[in-house]
């Protein structure tokens, strides 16, 4: 049994879940954007999914074991322009988010605080990141 995710022209990322027989059913949907979502990226060994949108924001979905929902974190990433890309690290700790406020946003969680935050990368970048 294999999941998918999937994000159209919505603020809506849907999870799709494929049975015995080949065929995908809607197991959820994460609605917390405000905006369109641009990326999402499904983290394999922690099992968190990572979505960014043109709301600015971008937020981190654990699965609670007990509900069997998906819980949103917010993550503070202090941007401009519309989050357009987001990627998990090889060791699923840190992630990387890129916008269209021509900056790269590398994020890492912090315990004490219970979220996520970003420090920014302002190399001269000429564009949108994607």
């Amino acid at each position: 049994m294999s999941k998918v995710i999937i994000c159209d022209t919505t603020n809506i990322a849907t999870i799709y879940q494929q049975d015995a027989k080949g065929i995908y059913t809607k197991e959820t949907e994460l609605t917390k954007h405000a905006d369109r979502v641009k990326s999402v990226d499904w983290a394999p060994n922690s099992n968190r999914i990572a979505t960014c949108a043109g709301d600015r924001n971008a937020y981190i979905w654990n699965l609670n074991a007990e509900t069997k929902e998906w819980e949103p974190s917010l993550v503070l990433l202090r941007i401009e322009r519309a989050a357009t890309y987001i990627r998990w690290s090889p060791k699923e700790d840190r992630f990387a988010v890129g916008s269209g406020a021509r900056l790269l946003s590398i994020c890492y969680y912090d315990e004490e605080h219970d979220w996520w935050v970003s420090k920014h990368i302002k190399k001269p970048i000429r564009s949108t990141i994607l």
